[in-house]
């Protein structure tokens, strides 16, 4: 039953993955063949058992980067922090090198404390979190808030 499961659902044009799910949905076993002529013989053999006890899998939900997050904003860096400007240090270069271990944000719309807070799994990331989103949180479509 579950081997003509797999082949029902390559011919309905599902992909192996698709496949496979429907024929373990009842705990079966699923097993497809190999050849060339056509979507059900695109599928190699493959066995797939139901697990004794079911596996609750947890995707986070993606959202889109927030454009106005991606960039430092050094004149809102300035204004927000006076004793920087006092200083007469570029504010990127302040930033960088001191700023986010201080705990001050890039612009009004990242704030690293909540990123850190909707994304627990940076828990101990030891580097900027503002330059972790740029370059890996918003590709990602992690949370910026909670």
């Amino acid at each position: 039953m579950a081997r003509a499961s797999v082949m029902k659902a390559a011919k309905a044009g599902k992909t192996r993955l698709a496949a496979t799910k429907s024929a373990t949905a009842s705990g079966g076993t699923a097993t497809a063949r190999k050849s060339r002529a056509s979507k059900e013989d695109l599928l190699s053999e493959v066995e797939v058992e139901a697990a004794e006890t079911p596996v609750e899998v947890v995707v986070p939900v993606k959202v889109a980067p927030v454009p106005e997050a991606l960039y430092f904003d050094a004149e809102w860096y300035l204004e927000t922090y006076p004793d920087v400007a006092g200083a007469g240090i570029d504010p990127a270069t302040h930033y960088q090198m001191n700023g986010f271990r201080e705990g001050r944000n890039p612009n009004a719309a990242f704030d690293g404390k909540a990123y850190l807070a909707a994304n627990p799994d940076l828990e101990g990331y030891s580097e900027d979190l503002f330059a972790h989103y740029v370059f890996f949180g918003a590709s990602e479509g992690r949370r910026i808030k909670r």
